[in-house]
């Protein structure tokens, strides 16, 4: 090593220390041009010298940052924090990724204190000494995380103008607050008041046309849409809230959804621009990462086609657009095109969103605390009529504006984003210590108003009463300073639209409270709403706004957005993998074919030596986790191993040589562990693996299975709102009907298995169970249609293509279930599912899901010709009890007919073979299950609550499930709480997909004794186990329906088919297996499994292993 790669890392260290260069060929040079030159003048051109020498002076540039960093001179040494915190802002931007940035500034100040440093440069405070110095100080700027999108040749919006990056920060940002104070002048908002008066009324008509028809309400959508039209309807005065305006403004409450895509859009930028916030030098490389990540762009395209419809209009009043815009002045007086777009691009996210937060959030707390709501309720019924619409009148009411601001400090919007970089020549003291120029320092309005040094008592619970002056009077103890209640921040910086907010939320609030009585109602299993601490911690995010993005309790209230946005586009892996080689060829060589092979050649082969040397390096999150060598490497291991579906051996073979956790993919492991159901499965909060959207392009909701994948839109209130309407297909009105059509062809069934025993011929009992289950599924789903059991055979070829369809899925799914990282870092772009929607591609190598889709289709046209005998679960998941433009699309309701068809029969018809294999195998188990039907009369041997008494009965079905369930090694969740879970102490980060293989769960001797491999019903038998101490019976390790919220909600319907079908065909029927050509008798179970099965992601049981002789017995 030279001594010149030293000594120009120096350099180059100290000009950016000094001067922090924000051109990006400056940087580029300092980078690459020092060394470049070195290695030039000392080696001339050789390659492999350029490149050791690039190496050495990056090398040397980061040893010398990080040991100045570290180094106990440096400014903020003295301030506590992470030790990666203090050397790079990477650190800051990737916890910031995941949204959960509160949650770690918490955590971090409970940990070091007040004052804690959160990046080389970077402080973040928690004392109201900080709001004084420098949140209400004019002079100070803000920091330069608010440029962090910006190009250096923009002027910022009135937001971004104020950022100590920014050119004239002070200056620029006084004129354009004056410019917006204008549209905030009294004179304006009382034209808005008219527009808020006449949204409002439009959401209490719907509202109250939902709750005449008794339906639950997600009233977070509903104040979503009233916002969003209010703001629109203002926008068709300020005219920049989308091309839907030119109509007339948004209809989001008409058309029950935002048919514009503005908060898609509006949370994707709040998303991107979250972590550059602390790595602001990334800013003047955002135009060459473009390609990669279109999230900023869209907001201003999005601003910029409003501007141009505003311009095709006439202008009825002066909107606010009128006033940033300059309209009054001179056309060479006005700002430029980007400034108008930077302001209404600002207009669009911050003029709706906060206040949409702050009302979710309100009404959360409300109805989390009935005894606050009964208060409020009284205060706002004591006005009279006029008196609850005036906005004078309701700002003067005490308890209204009590909850309100107590919730503004429980959830403020800006939850931990005011940053100021104070640079007055001579530092700060803050709550008495000193802050250096330069510094940028954080203060979080979430944790100042949470503070007991602020707020006592009840610090972090919801008590409007502290806002009270008569409380405050009689309760001396009650702490109450208002310097550290900044929701809207202070000073210069303060929110202009604060009096406008005040207005949205009072006459909101009061109006729903007015107009209706509201109660939660809590999702499946729970038993409360979440408390204000899982609302922080588990539902909401923090994207520089607060975001509330999943809830437990639907509600009235909350269903919010997906948490993980993914890049998946199919041209943006194309680009990775050979725009890149392509490029760097075309510079370095020009046109040449053989030299862009090469170089593609060069490119791909050192791609594959990355992810290999992360995938084994001892620091992967998986390193720890034994398995097969090639396994951890690659998915295509798995893909392999599933090709003759014998995946189910292959995992018992796997779980017997390493333990109860197996590392079976690059991101991947199987446990077998019964706290894998407990954490996993049992925790509403966990997604599906993206292996459930396997043959789904990325933008399809899914069926009810599908749409609760990881890489699903919207996967968890997507997967509520479907479950909501399939639950109502399986209501107990509505199994009666279904029970009439599953008599009439159990009955069918029987006649035709009489006939057989007649004529003394064998019988395949497999064949003749999957044509009486799928006529009975064509009549529950589709009110009728199949007729397998009068034909004798599947005409349709439904049954062919859709276990054909089940092994073509099993090939790709071990390559789709993971994240599979093209550069070792977990990073929207890369670590990513990469086969998904590649698949519209490979429609010329398989047809099946196509056919599939197909027949679907066919099936729903004939029953559309079809009189409606009852109503079919196609009724209920096809939403016709509601309006046409309420209904799911056409794409929505094959889909779901695919699963009703496929997954209702498949399952029932599977468990019922296993049945009927295992007592006909086991003469003693089945005289003993016949004994007991036997002692029943006629009427009780077709009762379906009769049957559901019967002990050996339900044990034998139980066992056969427990021994052969379905889903053998297929259930799966990827976690994504943002911590990692502990499961069966072990640590499996997040982003890991596990799989929770049943069939072995259920088989393993410490959940199942004695034994475990048998069958033997008596375990399920509560004498026998009193008899008997030794026996294990532990039945959270039995789970063939699933459990949680994507437990099957035809479980209780299957059981009962298996119930009345199990009796119907033991009392009339003497059966006897046929041994296969060459055996003297039945195959044993372990024979069964590896031989006679398969496992197609569901258990798929080869024809003929069920051939039976029958002799009638009555």
């Amino acid at each position: 090593m030279h001594w010149s790669h030293v000594v120009g890392a120096l350099i180059a260290h100290l000009v950016f220390n000094r001067y922090e260069p924000r051109s990006f060929k400056a940087r580029l040079g300092l980078l690459f041009g020092i060394p470049i030159s070195n290695s030039l003048r000392i080696h001339g051109r050789e390659p492999l010298a350029l490149f050791t020498s690039i190496g050495i002076h990056i090398a040397c540039l980061v040893g010398s940052i990080i040991i100045y960093r570290r180094n106990p001179k440096h400014p903020l040494s003295a301030y506590p924090g992470p030790f990666l915190a203090s050397v790079t802002g990477l650190w800051m931007a990737y916890q910031a990724s995941g949204g959960k940035r509160h949650i770690l500034m918490r955590t971090l100040h409970q940990k070091y204190g007040t004052h804690v440093r959160i990046g080389p440069n970077m402080l973040s405070i928690v004392d109201v000494d900080a709001v004084k110095r420098l949140l209400q100080d004019r002079q100070v700027p803000r920091s330069s995380g608010y440029w962090a999108i910006e190009p250096d040749s923009s002027p910022g919006h009135l937001v971004t103008c104020r950022s100590i990056s920014a050119p004239n920060p002070l200056k620029i940002h006084a004129k354009k607050r004056a410019t917006w104070r204008k549209g905030f002048s009294s004179a304006a908002l009382e034209d808005y008041n008219i527009s808020l008066d006449a949204r409002l009324n439009q959401l209490v008509e719907k509202l109250r046309s939902k709750a005449e028809s008794g339906s639950e309400v997600n009233l977070d959508e509903w104040l979503k849409f009233f916002m969003y039209g209010f703001c629109a309807n203002i926008g068709a005065r300020w005219d920049f809230m989308g091309d839907l305006v030119l109509g007339g403004g948004f209809s989001m409450m008409q058309d029950c959804e935002d048919k514009s895509g503005l908060r898609a859009i509006l949370e994707g930028l709040f998303e991107a621009q979250t972590p550059l916030v602390y790595i602001p030098w990334v800013n003047n490389i955002m135009p060459y990462l473009a390609a990669l990540d279109d999230r900023p762009a869209n907001i201003l395209q999005f601003a910029e086609k409003c501007i141009i419809g505003r311009s095709r209009r006439p202008l009825a009043v002066k909107d606010l657009f009128y006033f940033f815009a300059k309209e009054y002045e001179p056309v060479n007086m006005r700002p430029s095109k980007a400034a108008i777009v930077n302001d209404a691009a600002l207009g669009i996210g911050a003029g709706a969103d906060t206040t949409v937060l702050s009302l979710i959030s309100l009404f959360f707390l409300l109805l989390s605390h009935p005894n606050k709501l009964r208060t409020l309720q009284k205060e706002i019924d004591s006005l009279d009529e006029s008196e609850s619409t005036n906005l004078s009148r309701l700002a003067q009411l005490p308890y209204l504006n009590a909850c309100i601001d107590e919730t503004l400090r429980l959830f403020p919007p800006l939850i931990t984003q005011l940053s100021r970089t104070p640079s007055n020549g001579h530092g700060n003291i803050i709550g008495d210590h000193y802050v250096p120029d330069g510094t940028t320092v954080y203060v979080a309005p979430l944790l100042l108003g949470r503070d007991p040094r602020y707020f006592y008592p009840n610090t972090t619970a919801f008590w409007p009463e502290r806002w009270l002056a008569t409380e405050r009077a009689t309760n001396p103890e009650i702490i109450h300073n208002t310097q550290a209640f900044i929701p809207f921040s202070v000073g210069v910086t303060a929110c202009l639209g604060k009096q406008l907010a005040y207005r949205e939320l009072q006459l909101t609030t009061a109006t729903l409270i007015r107009n209706f009585n509201m109660k939660l109602v809590l999702n499946e299993g729970c038993t409360a709403p979440p408390s204000i601490d899982e609302m922080l911690d588990d539902k909401m995010r923090d994207w520089a706004l607060l975001s509330i993005v999943s809830c437990t309790s639907r509600f009235p209230i909350l269903y919010l957005t997906g948490l993980n946005r993914e890049a998946s586009s199919f041209k943006a892996r194309l680009g990775l993998l050979f725009g890149i080689p392509i490029v760097n060829a075309f510079r370095i060589h020009g046109f040449d074919v053989p030299t862009l092979l090469s170089a593609i050649g060069i490119h791909i082969i050192l791609l594959i030596g990355s992810i290999i040397l992360y995938r084994l390096n001892p620091l992967h999150p998986l390193a720890a986790y034994p398995g097969p060598f090639l396994a951890s490497i690659t998915n295509f291991w798995m893909v392999y191993q599933v090709l003759g579906g014998k995946r189910h051996l292959v995992l018992m073979k796997l779980h017997e040589k390493y333990g109860t956790h197996v590392r079976i993919g690059p991101n991947m492991l199987s446990i077998v562990d019964v706290d894998a159901i407990k954490k996993l499965f049992y925790d509403r909060k966990v997604p599906r693996s993206s292996a459930y959207k396997a043959m789904e392009p990325d933008y399809v909701p899914g069926h009810l299975i599908t749409c609760r994948s990881v890489s699903a839109p919207d996967h968890l209130k997507v997967h509520a709102e479907k479950r909501a309407a399939w639950r109502k297909g399986f209501s107990s009105r509505a199994l009666e009907d279904f029970h009439l059509s599953f008599r009439t062809r159990l009955t069918q069934l029987v006649k035709s298995l009489k006939d057989k025993s007649e004529s003394r011929s064998e019988v395949d009992l497999d064949e003749w169970f999957k044509f009486f289950i799928w006529d009975f599924m064509g009549d529950i789903v589709l009110g009728g249609g199949f007729s397998m059991m009068q034909d004798g055979e599947d005409r349709s070829g439904f049954r062919a293509i859709l276990e054909d369809s089940f092994q073509y899925a099993q090939l790709w799914l071990p390559c789709l279930c993971t994240d599979a990282s093209l550069c070792g870092a977990q990073t929207p772009l890369v670590y990513m599912p990469y086969l998904n929607n590649i698949f519209p591609y490979f429609a010329a190598f398989s047809d099946k899901q196509k056919q599939i889709l197909q027949f679907s289709e066919k099936c729903i046209i004939e029953r559309s010709r079809r009189p409606l005998a009852i109503k079919d679960l196609f009724y209920f998941f096809a939403k016709e009890d509601e309006p046409e433009h309420l209904r799911p699309s056409k794409a929505d309701i094959i889909s779901d007919v695919f699963l009703g068809i496929g997954a209702g029969s498949d399952t029932t018809v599977l468990t019922l073979i296993s049945l009927f294999f295992l007592l006909l195998s086991y003469p003693d188990k089945l005289q003993k299950l016949r004994e007991e039907v036997d002692s029943l009369d006629e009427g009780e041997s077709t009762n379906f609550s009769r049957l559901a008494l019967l002990p050996y009965l339900n044990a034998c079905i139980d066992e056969s499930l427990r021994l052969f369930p379905p889903l053998l090694t297929q259930l799966s969740r990827t976690p994504s709480n943002g911590h990692g879970n502990d499961i069966a102490d072990r640590y499996a980060p997040d982003g890991t997909t596990v799989y929770v293989p049943l069939l072995l769960l259920s088989r393993d001797p410490r959940y199942f004794y004695p034994h475990p491999d048998a069958f033997w019903p008596e375990r399920w038998l509560a004498a026998e186990r009193n008899k008997n101490p030794e026996i294990i019976h532990n039945t959270q390790a039995y789970a063939p329906f699933s459990v949680g919220v994507t437990s099957c909600l035809g479980k209780q319907l299957a059981y009962q088919e298996l119930q009345l079908t199990t009796a119907t065909l033991i009392r009339n029927f003497d059966m006897k297996l046929v041994p296969k050509k060459g055996s003297t008798g039945p195959p044993g179970l372990d024979e069964m499994l590896a031989e006679g099965m398969r496992d197609w992601g569901m258990l798929s049981i080869l024809t003929g292993n069920l051939r039976v002789t029958l002799e009638s017995r009555v």
